[in-house]
C-alpha cells in the first residue's frame, strides 16, 4: 500500500523504479480503486479479485478454443486452486500478472495457428503488460515459445520471438531510464540504483541468446 498511496502517479512509478524487483502497473491499478473508494481492505483487494476473475474468464476461452474436452473441471480447479485463491483476494499484483499471461499464451496459440504481425503486435502488447505488473512472468512466455520451437512452428516462433523482444526492450528501457519518468538523475543514496543496472545486463543477455538462437534456427 506505500506506492498505492502516493500523491500521484509519478511518485507511484518513481517508488517502484527504486524498489528491487519492482514493476508499477500492479500499483497503479491498485490505486485507481484507493481514490474512489478511500483506504480501506476493499479498495486494496479489488483489483486483484477482479483480475482474478478476468483470469478465469481467460482460462475458460482458452479452454474453450484448445477444445479441451474437460474445461470445466480446468476451470474449477483453476477457481479453487489454493494459490490462485489467495492471491486474488490478496492486496498484490500477481493475480493481474497471471491474467496477462494466461492472456498472452492464448494469444501466442492464436499466432501458431495463423501466424501474423497483428497477433504479434498484441502478443507484444499483452506481454509487456505483465512484464511490468510482474517481470517474472516473462519466463512463462519462454518456455511457451521453447514448446512451439520442440514442436516445429517456426515461424510463430520467430514472430513470438520478436514480439517478446520488443516487450523486453520497452520494459527495460523505461525501467532503467530515470528521466523518462521524472525521476532525477542522480537518485538519492538510499535508491537502488545497480538494479536498474543490472536488469539492463539482464534483458541484453537475454535479447543475444535469442538473437542468436533465432539465427541459427
Amino acid at each position: 500500500m506505500v506506492a498505492s498511496t502516493q500523491p500521484d502517479a509519478r511518485s507511484v512509478i518513481r517508488w517502484v523504479t527504486y524498489n528491487l524487483g519492482g514493476a508499477p502497473l500492479g500499483f497503479l491499478a491498485q490505486r485507481v480503486f484507493v481514490l474512489t473508494m478511500g483506504l480501506t481492505p476493499l479498495a486494496a483487494r479489488a483489483a486483484p479479485a477482479i483480475f482474478g476473475l478476468l483470469s478465469a474468464i481467460t482460462l475458460a476461452g482458452f479452454a474453450r478454443d484448445l477444445k479441451a474436452s474437460a474445461s470445466t473441471v480446468v476451470l474449477a480447479a483453476f477457481l479453487v486452486t489454493p494459490m490462485q485463491l489467495r492471491y486474488a483476494v490478496e492486496a498484490r499484483p500477481y493475480s493481474q500478472a497471471l491474467f496477462f499471461a494466461l492472456a498472452a499464451l492464448w494469444c501466442l496459440w492464436r499466432l501458431a495457428q495463423a501466424p501474423s504481425w497483428r497477433l504479434a503486435a498484441a502478443y507484444a502488447a499483452l506481454v509487456t503488460a505483465g512484464l511490468y505488473t510482474q517481470p517474472l512472468s516473462a519466463a512463462v512466455q519462454l518456455g511457451a515459445l521453447a514448446a512451439l520451437a520442440c514442436g516445429g512452428q517456426r515461424r510463430a516462433v520467430r514472430l513470438g520471438g520478436i514480439a517478446l523482444a520488443i516487450a523486453g526492450l520497452l520494459f527495460a528501457l523505461g525501467i532503467s531510464t530515470p528521466g523518462a519518468r521524472g525521476i532525477p538523475e542522480s537518485p538519492p543514496a538510499t535508491s537502488v540504483s545497480p538494479f536498474r543496472r543490472e536488469y539492463w545486463r539482464c534483458w541484453s543477455a537475454r535479447f543475444r541468446a535469442a538473437a542468436m538462437w533465432l539465427r541459427f534456427r
